[in-house]
């Protein structure tokens, strides 16, 4: 079969992890050395187990590589895809990290249960059994899948790094916290506190000279209460503007 007859899956660069160009190079190498000596495995035009070998026979030029049609069971819920993956799962050598990580991208790319979906306490679509489907499906832990579909949503190109096996999940989560530790804002000081107060004060206070003290105190509550509210601070901090409530004081 010409090599142009045939493609991928849609979903095979999404969800299978490709080899490195290092990997790839050598498997060029090899093919050209020895040929495809395992026929790839079809279902008409659709590649099922072979997607490498097709490449690297595109990559040397062949006109012709041995095909066969994939036996799919009619009678099972087997579709194309779940045939690419466990495939996949038989030939690769993958770790533990990327299996969890083509689990939750197969999960994120299929969220709908095949056939008749379980059903959660409320009677809608239980969400959590698509992860037990796809941990299942590619042989990896259903704890760890879940913590690969967070890492996706947190940084998808941190998780397609453990999807190449550049770096392992764990590392990958340490990252990915640390990123966000680097850019969360640095709390301000106490000083800052009082400064920005006074400073963001919609009107600054004015005390006429009757009866200073009530008005002070007014004014002071109004800043620390709209400053608090604008804001949702913290007991600890709400006690700062207290504080600040009395350089006010004094200021005046």
């Amino acid at each position: 079969m010409h090599p142009d007859d045939l493609e991928p899956h849609p979903q095979y660069q999404i969800i299978v992890p490709q080899m490195t160009p290092d990997e790839f190079e050598a498997f060029v190498d090899d093919i050209a050395d020895r040929d495809i000596k395992t026929p790839i495995e079809v279902h008409g035009r659709i590649i099922l187990d072979g997607v490498h070998r097709w490449r690297a026979a595109k990559e040397l030029g062949l006109s012709e590589i041995p095909t066969i049609e994939a036996n799919l069971d009619p009678e099972s819920d087997e579709d194309t895809l779940t045939y690419i993956c466990r495939s996949m799962v038989m030939r690769r050598q993958l770790t533990d990290d990327q299996r969890a990580v083509s689990a939750a991208l197969y999960a994120k790319e299929n969220p709908k249960q095949r056939g008749r979906p379980r059903k959660n306490a409320d009677g809608g679509q239980d969400k959590g059994a698509i992860y037990e489907i796809a941990a299942k499906l590619f042989n990896a832990s259903i704890s760890k899948t879940r913590k690969a579909s967070d890492l996706l949503k947190q940084d998808s190109n941190v998780a397609r790094q453990v999807h190449r096996g550049t770096i392992s999940l764990s590392k990958a989560q340490a990252k990915v916290r640390a990123k966000k530790q680097k850019e969360k804002p640095k709390p301000m000081t106490t000083k800052e506190i009082k400064q920005k107060i006074v400073k963001e004060s919609d009107e600054p206070a004015v005390i006429p000279r009757t009866d200073p003290v009530l008005v002070e105190r007014e004014e002071c509550a109004r800043l620390v209460e709209k400053f608090a509210e604008d804001r949702q601070l913290e007991e600890s901090t709400k006690q700062i503007l207290f504080e600040v409530a009395q350089v006010i004081r004094e200021r005046q």
